[in-house]
C-alpha cells in the first residue's frame, strides 16, 4: 500500500426508488493513507423510500472478472442466459474488476472491454468493490474506478466501502486492500450492521477469510483477514462474500455465519489438498479447474445460493436458513 499517498474523508448518501447508499471514503489529496480519522455517515430516516413488498431478490455475485479474455465471455454469456430464464434484480462485483494493474482513467479503454461489453446483455446494476489488481495503478486509478459510476449505467461504487440496502437484504461493501490497516473502516462496519434491521446482511469483500487455494497457504494474509472478520460476520450472522482466488467453494462457520468464495468469472484454479483436509469440519463445496458464478435469492424464510458453471449448469446450491 505505500504507492498510495493520501486519502481523502467524505461521506455520501445516494438515494433511488429502490436503494439507499451510505459511503465511506476515496482516494484524494490531504490526509494519509494511515490516518483513518472519523467516518461521517448520513441516513436520515425522512430519506429512505419504503418499497412494495417483493416475493425473492435475485442477485448475481462474482469476483475476478476483469480479464477481457474467453473465459469472461462465456461466464458473462451463461449469467445473461440464467437471468432470462430466472430473473436478476442486481449484481455484486467481487473485485479484481480491470487485470492486470487497474485502469488510468474514466475513459481507460478497459471499461468497456472487460467490463461493458462482455455484460452488455445483462440489463442490472452491478455493485462494484476494488480487488488488489485494481490498486496497481494508484490513487489515480482507484479514484478512476469509484468516478467510472457517474458515467456508467451499470456501474456503481460510491466510495471505497459502503452500505445499501435493497428489498429485505443489506449489502456492506469492504475495501479488504486497506482494511487491516484501517481501524475506522472496521468501526464502520460494526456501526452498520448494529444499526441495521434488514432480514438479511450480507458482507463482502475481496479478500477471503476461508480459501483451500493458494491464498490459503502458510504465510498468506488469509488468517489475518479471519480473524479481523469472523468474529463480526459470526455476531450477526451474516453472509461474507469474497473473490481472490479463482475458484468457488462454501464454508458454514459453527457460529452461523457462512464464508463464500467466487472468484471464478475468468480464470479458474485446481485447489491445495492440504488446505481441503484443513478445513474439513466446515468445508461445504468447493471446485476444481472449474468456470463459474453465484447466484443468491433472498425471501424472508432463506437464502438460496446457486452456482452455475459457465454453460449455465448447475454445480451447487446452498440454502441458509
Amino acid at each position: 500500500m505505500d504507492n498510495r499517498t493520501s486519502l481523502a474523508k467524505y461521506a455520501l448518501v445516494i438515494v433511488t426508488a429502490s436503494s439507499l447508499w451510505t459511503c465511506g471514503t476515496r482516494f484524494g489529496e490531504g490526509t494519509n493513507l494511515s490516518d483513518s480519522g472519523d467516518l461521517k455517515t448520513v441516513s436520515p430516516a425522512s430519506l429512505l423510500v419504503q418499497n412494495a413488498p417483493t416475493p425473492a431478490l435475485k442477485v448475481l455475485f462474482f469476483g475476478d472478472s476483469g480479464k477481457g479474455n474467453q473465459e469472461q465471455a462465456a461466464t458473462a454469456a451463461a449469467m445473461t442466459k440464467h437471468c432470462a430464464s430466472a430473473g436478476c434484480d442486481m449484481a455484486l462485483l467481487l473485485g479484481d474488476n480491470i487485470y492486470p494493474v487497474g485502469v488510468t482513467s474514466i475513459h481507460d479503454k478497459q471499461f468497456q472491454t472487460k467490463f461493458e461489453e462482455p455484460y452488455k446483455d445483462l440489463n442490472l446494476i452491478f455493485h462494484v468493490i476494488l480487488g488488489n489488481h485494481d490498486t496497481y495503478s494508484g490513487p489515480a486509478g482507484i479514484n478512476a474506478e469509484l468516478d467510472y459510476s457517474n458515467i456508467s449505467s451499470k456501474w456503481r461504487m460510491p466510495a471505497r466501502y459502503y452500505n445499501f440496502k435493497e428489498g429485505n437484504a443489506e449489502f456492506f461493501a469492504l475495501d479488504t486492500n486497506t482494511l487491516l490497516d484501517e481501524a475506522a473502516q472496521i468501526q464502520w462496519l460494526e456501526d452498520s450492521l448494529q444499526a441495521s434491521t434488514a432480514r438479511w446482511k450480507v458482507i463482502y469483500g475481496h479478500h477471503p477469510i476461508y480459501s483451500i487455494g493458494e491464498h490459503g497457504t502458510p504465510g498468506k494474509s488469509q488468517a489475518r483477514y479471519r480473524q479481523q472478520l469472523e468474529p463480526i460476520i459470526c455476531k450477526y450472522k451474516a453472509v461474507y462474500l469474497s473473490g481472490h482466488e479463482h475458484l468457488i467453494q462454501v464454508n458454514a462457520l459453527p457460529c452461523g455465519g457462512t464464508a463464500i468464495v467466487a472468484g471464478a468469472a475468468a480464470e479458474r484454479t485446481t485447489p491445495y489438498e492440504k488446505t481441503i483436509k484443513k478445513q474439513k469440519d466446515t468445508l461445504k463445496f468447493f471446485t476444481r479447474d472449474q468456470l463459474g458464478f453465484g447466484y443468491a435469492t433472498f425471501t424472508e424464510d432463506a437464502i438460496t445460493i446457486d452456482f452455475l458453471d459457465e454453460n449455465s449448469e448447475s454445480l451447487y446450491s446452498y440454502r441458509i436458513n
